[in-house]
């Protein structure tokens, strides 16, 4: 397969290898359609605004760890994580930067979005999320479950991780 590259410089060109690799702003009019095996885009699909932006990527929800396990850059890139917790946990974050080189965040001020589902039906499986190296926590890190009490409360939280430095990143509850 040839590999095709759009460039301001050069145009279209055909080099080796595969894919194809859009260098500027890519302006589509119409519809794009997309289909896999089953019915999902065949891989990721990510929307960039540039470095002081939103990046958005949509991808198959990840079910994260039920434990105390660390919530990793690799749960975290599928946009959506959820839960089921099988007692109250506190949950480290991956490190600052394996979110960094996890998520693309190239460039400080890069940032990315996911949500977090908590899917206990039992009352007190609240998740704590606590910061893993270089990463500091803005916001209410508690998600309730979807019970009792808490019914009522938000069991899904929306979150933000910005690379704040070389080697730090933000991670703020949005809500």
């Amino acid at each position: 397969m040839v590999k095709v590259v759009v460039s301001n410089a050069k145009g279209l060109v055909q080099e080796a290898g595969n894919g194809v690799d859009v260098q500027n702003d890519l302006n589509i009019n119409g519809t794009v359609t997309m289909s896999g095996s089953d019915n999902r885009f065949p891989g990721d699909v990510r929307f960039f605004s540039g470095s002081d932006g939103t990046r958005v990527q949509y991808g198959v929800p990840n079910t994260a760890e039920a434990g105390t396990e660390a919530l990793l850059a690799a749960a975290v890139k599928h946009g959506i994580v959820d839960c089921t917790p099988g007692a109250a946990r506190d949950k480290a974050t991956d490190t600052a930067a394996n979110f960094i080189s996890g998520l693309g965040l190239d460039q400080v001020g890069d940032t990315f979005d996911f949500y977090f589902i908590n899917k206990s039906t039992t009352a007190l499986r609240r998740v704590v999320l606590t910061a893993g190296s270089n990463v500091t926590l803005v916001g209410n890190m508690v998600i309730p479950p979807n019970s009792g009490s808490d019914k009522w409360s938000a069991s899904s939280a929306h979150f933000r991780i910005r690379r704040s430095g070389a080697n730090a990143c933000h991670l703020y509850r949005l809500c």
